[in-house]
């Protein structure tokens, strides 16, 4: 396995973030699918993740040799 590194999203990560987030979305997946994968992939449009990169204190991806392969993004009831 390559060199695994965690860190904040930054906006130049959006294209990925984005890809991701597309590629994991519930209604892309068959309800089989979408059980065994046990989390939610919200919509979101590349501005309101920028919004959140800006905002939010908990927004990371994980990096694999410098590739994005997932983010984390969490955040508070207030927010």
């Amino acid at each position: 396995m390559g060199k695994l590194k965690i860190r904040k999203a930054q906006p130049e990560d959006l294209p990925h973030i984005k890809q991701i987030a597309e590629l994991n979305s519930l209604q892309n997946l068959s309800q089989k699918e979408a059980k065994k994968q046990g989390f939610l992939v919200s919509g979101f449009k590349t501005e309101e993740y920028e919004d959140f990169i800006n905002r939010v204190d908990h927004f990371y991806v994980l990096t694999i040799d410098e590739n994005i392969e997932a983010f984390l993004l969490a955040y508070s009831s207030q927010h």
